[in-house]
Parts: C-alpha cells; sequence; structure tokens
C-alpha cells in the first residue's frame, strides 16, 4: 500500500481523510489497469474511449475535492501501478461536425 505524504503527519491530515486518499488511489488504481487491458485489446474502441474519460473524470474530481493533495494522489497510483495515465485526446479519428 502507498502511503501518501499528507497522511504520514497526523497534524495534517484526519484519519477520514487519509483513508478518503487512500479509498481514490485504489480506485484510480483500478481504473488505469482496466483502462490498459482494454486498450491493448482495442485502443481505438468504445470500450477504452469510455474509460479514458472515466480517469479524466476521475482525476478532475480529485482537483475538485483535494486541490493541493490530487497530484499527490496520482502520483500514488502510478507509483503502485506503474503504468501511463492516457491523455484526453480522442484517438478515433471522427470528426464531429457543428
Amino acid at each position: 500500500m502507498v502511503q501518501l505524504e499528507s497522511c504520514k503527519d497526523d497534524n495534517h491530515a484526519s484519519n477520514a481523510q487519509c483513508r478518503d486518499h487512500q479509498s481514490s488511489v485504489e480506485q484510480g488504481e483500478f481504473l488505469l489497469k482496466i483502462f490498459h487491458a482494454e486498450d491493448e485489446k482495442d485502443p481505438a474502441g468504445h470500450e477504452a474511449a469510455f474509460l479514458r474519460g472515466n480517469l479524466a473524470g476521475w482525476r478532475s474530481r480529485l482537483r475538485t475535492l483535494y486541490h493541493d493533495c490530487a497530484e499527490e494522489i496520482v502520483n500514488g497510483v502510478l507509483a503502485k501501478t506503474c503504468l501511463a495515465i492516457p491523455d484526453n485526446g480522442i484517438r478515433s479519428g471522427v470528426t464531429h461536425a457543428f
């Protein structure tokens, strides 16, 4: 289990906050692993695109909830999985008309 810096010192974070941070790491780890599994099967497929969007939403939620600690949580996921977080770009090559 990755211990986040913000949870090492009891003066800076409550136990509940540390559990929330750890839960966010576990959620990110799960999303990242299933994204990479699906992306390996079909990089331009709908499921990979859906999971890429879920990862973008997860990261955005972290910034909203945890502000400065968000990148620490993302770094915890990266350290634990050794997988890259995908960019948010659309890979399908489909152009949308307005």
